[in-house]
């Protein structure tokens, strides 16, 4: 495809979205911030599900099958509607916007449909972790850590989401939430490292922060 029929690479806007949800959500499972203020991530994720929606199309277009692949995949499904009532089941309840907290809340949605729903998700996000680590290691590690994240929030999923402490000021204290949190805080930097490096490359034609040579042929 020539460059006057392609759009511009929508792949730091995408990273930098992505860094701004991770960071959010990684807060609150790492028992950072207290579990109410969950519903305030909602308009956020809004937001960031749009960005990451809109880079696919246009990555789609472009003819890049692997950056519109994840960011439609995180944009639509980790941050998208399914993780807006999620999180106003676990900490707010429902019908939404009731005062209802921690394992009432739990008790109107089986949780552990979501540890199923995310068994694919890991399972894809794997491989595309795979073909990231054609390109270079730090893109690999990237899209791992948050498999790894996934893969805990999964098994806190299985479990029953243990740990919600009911009330204002109320934190997650459990170890696979938590352990999910920090991993997700660890995606987020290298989310802000990644955009910056590709931001920087294609202002400047040159790349002053490398990101590391392929790991897989």
């Amino acid at each position: 495809m020539s460059t006057q029929n392609s759009w511009a690479d929508p792949t730091p806007a995408a990273l930098y979205a992505q860094a701004v949800g991770v960071f959010g959500l990684g807060a609150l499972m790492a028992g950072l911030v207290p579990a109410v203020e969950s519903v305030l991530m909602i308009p956020w994720f809004c937001g960031i599900s749009f960005v990451l929606i809109f880079c696919a199309i246009v990555q789609y277009r472009n003819n890049d099958l692997f950056g519109g692949t994840i960011n439609l995949l995180i944009g639509a499904i980790f941050f998208g509607s399914a993780n807006w009532m999620s999180l106003l089941t676990k900490f707010v309840g429902l019908p939404l916007g009731a005062p209802v907290l921690g394992i009432l809340a739990q008790g109107q949605i089986p949780v552990l449909v979501e540890g199923y729903f995310s068994i694919p998700l890991i399972i894809f996000i794997a491989i595309l972790g795979y073909l990231g680590g054609r390109l270079s290691w730090m893109i690999a590690a990237m899209i791992w850590f948050i498999t790894l994240a996934v893969v805990a929030l999964t098994v806190w999923n299985f479990l029953g989401q243990p740990g919600i402490q009911p009330g204002i000021d109320g934190y997650i204290i459990n170890f696979w939430a938590n352990a999910s949190g920090w991993m997700l805080l660890v995606t987020g930097v290298a989310n802000l490292y990644v955009g910056t490096s590709v931001f920087l490359l294609h202002l400047t034609g040159k790349m002053p922060l490398p990101l590391g040579k392929p790991i897989f042929k």
